[in-house]
């Protein structure tokens, strides 16, 4: 289990990443704190310690998911930007209306990168995996000393 989270460190960081910016949007107009933390601050960590644990178990028994997993960081990222630009925060106050939306949204993230890639076209997500494959070794001068 540690080899694979150290694998996909990259990865966990980046969905971390996105996951607290949609806490922190998705509760950025609740003036309260928690602990000490503004609330904003308190969900996005939340939120980021539950996706990343979730999906380091998730691609550690299901590794065929790393793709979807990753689309619906994006589709969730997402949803909280509409969320927060429409000010419509009821239909973030309901879990399975929110759910289905970021679902769905990465559903169709997920085909679109499908398409681009039986396209021949190079798509985000093949061309992610081709440059973390890769090992580039930059050369390193060494310093004179005179």
């Amino acid at each position: 289990m540690a080899s694979h989270f150290y694998l996909q460190r990259r990865r966990f960081t980046l969905i971390g990443l996105l996951a607290f910016v949609a806490g922190y949007l998705l509760y950025s107009h609740v003036e309260s704190t928690v602990m000490g933390l503004p609330m904003p601050v308190y969900v996005g960590f939340l939120y980021l310690a539950s996706v990343v644990f979730t999906a380091s178990i998730s691609t550690y028994y299901f590794p065929n998911l790393l793709r979807l997993i990753d689309c619906i960081a994006v589709s969730r990222l997402c949803f909280a930007i509409c969320i927060v630009g429409t000010e419509s925060h009821e239909i973030a106050a309901s879990p399975m209306a929110s759910a289905a939306i970021v679902v769905s949204g990465a559903i169709v993230l997920s085909r679109i990168s499908y398409w681009i890639e039986s396209l021949g076209l190079p798509s985000a997500a093949g061309t992610a995996q081709v440059y973390a494959s890769r090992r580039i070794r930059v050369p390193v001068l060494a310093r004179h000393r005179s």
